[in-house]
């Protein structure tokens, strides 16, 4: 007879839950529709268009800037490397660099400056180039500076050997 009678409670404990199962699942979907539909207005509201946002006034805004430029590489010349004659080196760049400012240096106190203001940037102390036989023999180092602020410079390292007889002035 105790058998029988824990046969009855089973069976009406499973009876039970099957008519509850369904109740508890409607409920469950209900509250996650909600909470789901919640999640979806708050992504809306942050990510609305400035267009049905409430208009603020007195708040200034800062125009965006355009990304900084980099100095990439000498053209016209390599690292290390012997040149002569007619040169014309230019300076490839990215960006905004607004401009650049190239100094020559060289043997003994040579120094020479010279502006570029639109690309190719070329260093053009002569017409069109520049005439190496116009300086002495000897190592010399261009460095290119961005006439915007927070660019690194470009230098370049290399040596004139004019086959002419070597003059002692500076390009005009």
């Amino acid at each position: 007879m105790d058998a029988f009678r824990r046969g009855w409670v089973g069976l009406a404990l499973f009876l039970s839950a099957l008519v509850l199962m369904p109740v508890l699942v409607v409920q469950f979907q209900h509250d996650a529709s909600r909470a789901s539909e919640a999640a979806d207005e708050l992504v809306e509201q942050q990510t609305a268009p400035a267009a049905s946002q409430p208009t603020q006034t007195g708040m200034i805004v800062a125009p965006t800037s355009a990304p900084p430029g980099t100095l990439t590489r000498f053209e016209g010349v390599a690292e290390g490397t012997i040149i002569h004659g007619f040169q014309q080196i230019t300076l490839s760049t990215t960006g905004q660099v607004g401009g650049i400012r190239y100094t020559l240096t060289g043997p003994g106190d040579f120094s020479y400056t010279l502006d570029a203001q639109a690309a190719p940037y070329l260093f053009n102390p002569h017409p069109g180039g520049w005439l190496t036989s116009e300086v002495d023999d000897g190592l010399y180092t261009l460095r290119a500076a961005a006439a915007n602020p927070g660019i690194a410079p470009a230098t370049i390292r290399f040596r004139i050997e004019n086959d002419t007889a070597t003059p002692s002035h500076q390009p005009t």
